[in-house]
């Protein structure tokens, strides 16, 4: 069975307003945690980004970590991060990849485009990879 993941419009909708606010203040980039119940709905836990650099993010360990344990407290799971790309396409950077765990989603949204693709990291030899994911809008079928 392929599995996909589904993210309501609601959630579609506090991702572009924030990350579109972000992008005309200071091309910033809005980040968090990827929350996923057991039919594969798809929550964001937006975290700070504590990157001081334009079109970057980084998020804490330990606010991830805490992200994890709320998510698991509501019978959910954090399996990746997202963040939007304020000018560019809706794809992993190399610095993307580089941070990304293995095994793990990344959901990315392009500002300009208004594109959102979701990408799981992998390994190819030595390199880093990412896959695409299906990924709905909308309620599940």
């Amino acid at each position: 069975m392929n599995q996909y993941f589904v993210l309501p419009l609601k959630e579609h909708r506090r991702l572009h307003d924030r990350a579109f606010r972000a992008q005309q203040r200071d091309q910033s980039e809005v980040c968090g945690a990827l929350v996923v119940d057991g039919t594969g709905r798809i929550e964001l836990r937006f975290l700070a980004n504590h990157s001081d650099r334009s079109g970057h993010f980084e998020l804490k360990r330990g606010e991830l970590r805490g992200a994890a344990q709320v998510a698991r407290t509501r019978g959910k799971s954090v399996v990746g991060t997202f963040h939007s790309h304020p000018v560019g396409y809706a794809q992993p950077s190399r610095s993307d990849l580089k941070v990304g765990r293995v095994g793990s989603l990344q959901l990315i949204y392009d500002v300009c485009g208004r594109e959102l693709c979701l990408w799981r990291v992998g390994k190819a030899g030595r390199s880093r990879v990412a896959r695409e994911v299906p990924l709905q809008l909308g309620r599940r079928r």
